[in-house]
Parts: structure tokens; C-alpha cells; sequence
């Protein structure tokens, strides 16, 4: 660098330092000593390199347009190197002489011009090396995939990666590179988010399995823990439990090993998700297997796993422990995990902490991430859980609406996010009064989600439904919605799920009976906290103005709104507010029920809330 900036000559054999000296800032990192470098180049090189970075270490300048004569240019500065042999027949091939410059120079582009060049390296290989190699499909299928996770929503560039990496990992099992095939599968599984590409990765991991001898015991768990994702990802719920089991017995009586670490951790993923209380033990023991054997992607998947049920189970979730998670996962390079560790902590936190505390944890975690997007596979559940959880309960649905016309109709979204788009969408056209939207999407969602089984999926759809039936006098619909809701819960209502809107609608349909069977259904579930006190709270409050209890009535659902209120969930508070105007004015206390419902419609009206549940 200074000799560059005329601050050193070489004189006599050796070198001096000139007048220049005096004046030259020193940058305070060798980061920044490179970037000075690259600063000072003229701009067509700097654009070059910039652009060259794209590819990698070794680059091809023709795969991004780029004049070779340019790049040669820059072989006697010492940025890059001029290779002898070429990876791509007759193709002239460069190289940066350090990683960290090629790190230094690629992280000088902004995200669109990355997204634009890595869909076109990709398109590139697949035109210059149409022999499908196993080393170029791999590096093709790694352009397209960064080309999406930079944002490029074309779902041919999607599929296109997909199917690349399916390839890719099918040459690398044949070849006995299993570690590889791993990878690439796990890969292709991020961008497995519409209906047919589960399937498309099922067949690639029967072929796997076509391959494995009896003896091949880790590597079958590695093939059945994959499998258990994939049929997650396409809404095989039983199956996916009964592979992620299979997955840890495959190595039963073997040493402890990153298998089992992964197996353990996957397992306790599926059974968090099923809301069963064994999750809290194999995640547990997951950890502990995976500390011991050194792999911190078990241990970081399995940690989320803990939280997450733990907060089901009344345990709020640690916002630094949080931190922390996302942190390790980004200097690992393990985005994902770090997106999902953001997701979990949004539905674990509900009920404990005020929106805005958890929207500033959540701020603080995707910096954390850098400029990395989330991966395809969870960045729209990532954003629509954001909606359903944070936007809609604080009264801010102006933005939650462009969030949930970005994913309207979008078939090829995972189970998971449809189901929450359709609770959350659904929920809204039903409380401004829109019929023709509200039908077509809550027709949608109760089956959908009373066949996941999974209680997260079907208390929020009961929550938009069961108001649904009882505004439209849909009451035998309605109890048998009820029934059903309230075997599968069985006395375990999850303490992050707010049922409160559940409650109301028995209420607003009259139907004292099963009101009170739900609320005893709350009151028997152990270590009751976050939005099932506040239930508790708003039913007993329910049931008691229709026995006539009024002031028991007035206390209760006092709670309950206030409970929402300190949370910040404004919009929730106001519709308690109806029932405790309601309540006050039961009680003879006209002008106290006029200052309650003033409160709620300065919250309702701007809303335009029709159906306030």
C-alpha cells in the first residue's frame, strides 16, 4: 500500500520513504489496508474485480463479462494471480492471491448487483459446460442458490437450483463423498418450499438409500432425518415424526456421534412442533451429545428446540440466550439456523413480553445476521409470523398488509407458512367484513390445519374461526369445531398460543355450556402463565356476566384487557374493553361503559373493524 501511495521507492536495492510519508493514513485493519488498495485502482479494474469476485477465488472473467486483458493487468499488483491450468477448457483462469481479497472486493457489492451476477454465473456454467460434471453442476446449482438468497424471485432460478443440487448430491453418494451429499441435499431441501419439490427430493433420497449397505448406520440416520424434514415440508406431520424416531434409532448401541447429535436435535424439532412435552428431554440430551462430540449446529437447533417448548410450558424465552444463537450460527455461516432461532423466539415470546421488547430483540438478531436474507425455505414464515404475531395483535395492520399481499396465492409456499397466511389473512378480512375473502380463505385453513395435529397450527385457526361460525350463526358448525378443538388439545393449551378470541366467540354465540368447558379445559393445564392466564381470565370473566355475576365479571376481564394492554397488544385490549363496557353496564355504571367503549373504538375505528375478535 505504500509503495503504491509513493510513500516508499526502491532505491540503491533497497527501499526509502519519501516526502509522501508524512501524509499517508494507516488503516486500522488489514480489511481496511485491502479495501485502500482497491480504492485506488482505476475504475474499470475496480469495477472487474468487484464484478470477478462474484464467482469465487478463482474466477473466469468471461463468466461475468469481463475483459481478460483487464484482469491480466492486475496480475503484477499482487491482487490476483494468473493460474497455468484451467478448470473450464480453453477459458483463461485467475485466482485472488488471498481469500480475504476476494472477501474484501465482493463485499463492496450491493445486494442487487449480487443477486444479478450469481444468476448470471450460473446461467454461464450451465452454457460452457453443458456436460454436467459433477464439480459444475455443484457450482452452478451454488450461483443460482445464492442468486435466491439475495432475493431473486423467479421461481424458475428456484427450481433450477433445486434440481441442480438433487443432481449433485445423487454423483456425490455414487462417489462415496457422503459428507458432500449431505450438504447439497440439505441445500436443495432450503428451496424445497413448493408441493412438488419434497417430493422430487424423496425420490433423491430413496436413491440414497438404494445405495447404503446394512452396515451404513450413521449414514441412514443422516437419510432419515432428511426424510422427516422433507415430509414436514410437504405436510406429512405423522410421517415426519415417525422418520425423525427411526432417524435415532438407527444408531441405537453405537458410540456417541454427530449423527445421533443431529438425529436427537431433529426429533426434539418435530415433537416442539406436535407440542409434546418429550421435546424438553430429547432436546436436552440432544445438547448434551452434541457438546461432547463438538457440533455446534446440533446444539444450536436443539437449544431453539428447548425454548420453544419450555415457553409452551410457561418458561419465558431469554432474549440474550437469543443473541447468542444467532450470533454463533452467523460466524458459523449457518443462516438458516439463525433465521429460525428469530422465528421461534417471536412465537415463544408472545404472551411474555411487550411487542415492542420483542420486535427490538428481533432488530437486533438480523443484524446480527448482516446483510444475509433469510433462506427461501423459512424467509416468508419469517415475515408472515411477524405479521401474525406482532402486527395484528398491536393494532398495526396498514403493515401488515403489504407483507400478506406479497405471499397471496402463492400455492408453492411451504405448509407452515400458508397455514399462518391464511390464519392471519383470513383473520383480517374477517374483522373488516369482507365475506367473499373471508370464506375463501377460512374454508381453506380449518382442514389444513386440523390435519397437522399440531396445536400451534390449530388454536390460531380456531381463533379466527370459531368467531367466523358464530358471526354467521354457523352454531352446529361451530360445536363441532369446539369438540374437535378441544380433544386435541386435551388440557394442554400452550401458554404462547392466545386463545382469548376462542373464548369470546362462545361468548358472542351464547354458548354458556361449552364456554365453560373450555375454561375448565384452561384451568386444568399445568403451570398456566402468558395468554392461558390471560383466557383463564377473560372466560371466567365471560361466564360470569352471563350467570349475572357482574361484578366477578368486571374484575376478570379488568385483568385480562389490562394483561394485553402491558403487552402491548392494543388491539386485543380493545376488544376485551367491549366486554368489560358490557359488564359496567350490567352493573348500572353507564358513564364508566361509555369511557371503555370510547377507549376501544379510538383503537377499532381507524381499523375499520367490523367483527372485533
Amino acid at each position: 500500500m505504500l509503495i503504491e501511495e509513493g510513500a516508499l521507492e526502491r532505491q540503491n536495492g533497497g527501499w526509502v520513504s519519501t516526502e509522501r510519508l508524512a501524509g499517508v493514513s494507516i488503516p486500522d485493519s488489514v480489511h481496511g489496508v485491502i479495501a485502500a488498495r482497491i480504492d485506488r485502482l482505476e475504475a474499470a479494474s475496480r469495477d472487474a474485480l468487484r464484478r470477478c469476485s462474484v464467482i469465487g477465488r478463482s474466477f473466469w472473467p468471461a463468466a461475468v463479462e469481463v475483459d481478460e486483458g483487464v484482469i491480466g493487468a492486475l496480475v503484477r499488483s499482487g491482487l490476483v494471480s494468473d493460474s497455468v491450468d484451467s478448470s473450464m477448457a480453453g477459458l483463461r483462469e485467475f485466482a485472488f492471491k488471498h481469500a480475504l481479497t476476494r472477501d474484501v472486493v465482493y463485499g463492496t457489492l450491493p445486494r442487487p448487483e449480487r443477486r444479478e451476477l450469481h444468476r448470471r454465473v450460473g446461467e454461464w456454467i450451465q452454457e460452457v459446460a453443458p456436460d454436467r460434471s459433477a464439480e459444475t453442476v455443484e457450482l452452478a446449482a451454488y450461483h443460482y442458490g445464492q442468486a435466491v438468497a439475495y432475493g431473486e424471485d423467479d421461481p424458475a432460478v428456484s427450481r433450477r437450483a433445486f434440481e441442480l443440487l438433487l443432481a449433485a448430491s445423487e454423483a456425490a453418494y455414487g462417489r462415496g463423498a457422503f459428507e458432500a451429499a449431505r450438504r447439497q441435499l440439505e441445500r436443495a431441501l432450503e428451496l424445497a418450499v413448493d408441493e412438488s419439490r419434497p417430493a422430487q427430493a424423496e425420490l433423491g433420497l430413496d436413491t440414497v438409500d438404494g445405495l447404503l449397505s446394512p452396515d451404513d448406520a450413521e449414514l441412514r440416520s443422516d437419510a432419515l432425518g432428511l426424510r422427516s424434514r422433507v415430509c414436514w415440508l410437504s405436510g406429512r406431520w405423522d410421517e415426519a415424526l415417525s422418520s425423525a424416531n427411526a432417524a435415532v434409532a438407527a444408531l441405537a448401541g453405537l458410540p456417541e456421534s454427530r449423527q445421533l447429535a443431529r438425529a436427537l436435535a431433529r426429533l426434539s424439532q418435530i415433537e416442539m412442533l406436535k407440542q409434546r412435552h418429550e421435546s424438553v428431554a430429547h432436546s436436552r440430551e440432544g445438547i448434551a451429545v452434541a457438546r461432547r462430540v463438538g457440533d455446534s449446529f446440533a446444539e444450536w437447533n436443539a437449544t431453539i428446540n428447548l425454548f420453544t417448548q419450555e415457553a409452551a410450558e410457561g418458561i419465558a424465552p431469554d432474549p440474550d440466550q437469543i443473541s447468542s444463537i444467532v450470533q454463533s450460527a452467523a460466524e458459523a455461516g449457518e443462516f438458516e439456523e439463525g433465521y429460525r432461532a428469530i422465528i421461534n423466539f417471536i412465537w415463544a415470546a408472545s404472551g411474555y413480553l411487550p411487542v415492542d421488547r420483542i420486535e427490538l430483540v428481533v432488530a437486533d438478531a438480523r443484524r446480527r445476521l448482516a446483510d444475509v436474507p433469510a433462506p427461501g425455505s423459512i424467509g416468508p414464515y419469517l415475515e408472515v409470523s411477524a405479521a401474525m404475531c406482532l402486527l395484528v395483535p398491536s393494532a398495526r395492520w396498514t403493515e401488515a398488509d403489504p407483507v400478506l399481499r406479497e405471499f397471496e396465492g402463492r400455492e408453492e409456499l411451504a405448509v407452515s407458512t400458508r397455514l399462518a397466511h391464511l390464519a392471519t389473512a383470513g383473520g383480517l378480512a374477517f374483522r373488516r367484513g369482507d365475506v367473499q375473502q373471508t370464506n375463501q380463505l377460512l374454508e381453506k385453513l380449518r382442514p389444513l390445519a386440523l390435519a397437522s395435529g399440531e396445536l400451534q397450527r390449530i388454536i390460531p385457526m380456531a381463533a379466527v374461526v370459531l368467531p367466523w361460525l358464530a358471526r354467521s350463526g354457523e352454531l352446529d358448525e361451530l360445536r363441532v369445531l369446539t369438540d374437535e378443538l378441544l380433544t386435541v388439545v386435551d388440557r394442554q393449551w400452550p401458554a404462547v398460543l392466545d386463545s382469548v378470541p376462542v373464548v369470546r366467540a362462545l361468548a358472542d354465540a351464547g354458548e354458556t355450556e361449552l364456554l365453560a368447558r373450555t375454561a375448565e379445559s384452561i384451568r386444568e393445564t399445568p403451570d398456566l402463565s402468558a395468554h392461558t392466564q390471560t383466557a383463564l381470565l377473560a372466560a371466567e370473566g365471560l361466564l360470569a356476566l352471563q350467570r349475572g355475576n357482574v361484578g366477578e365479571a368486571i374484575e376478570q376481564l379488568e385483568l385480562a384487557a389490562d394483561r394485553k394492554r402491558q403487552l402491548g397488544r392494543s388491539y386485543d385490549a380493545a376488544c376485551l374493553e367491549l366486554d368489560l363496557a358490557q359488564a359496567l353496564e350490567a352493573d348500572g355504571q353507564t358513564e364508566a361503559s361509555k369511557e371503555v367503549r370510547a377507549s376501544a373504538a379510538a383503537v377499532l375505528e381507524p381499523l375499520r373493524c367490523v367483527n372485533p375478535f
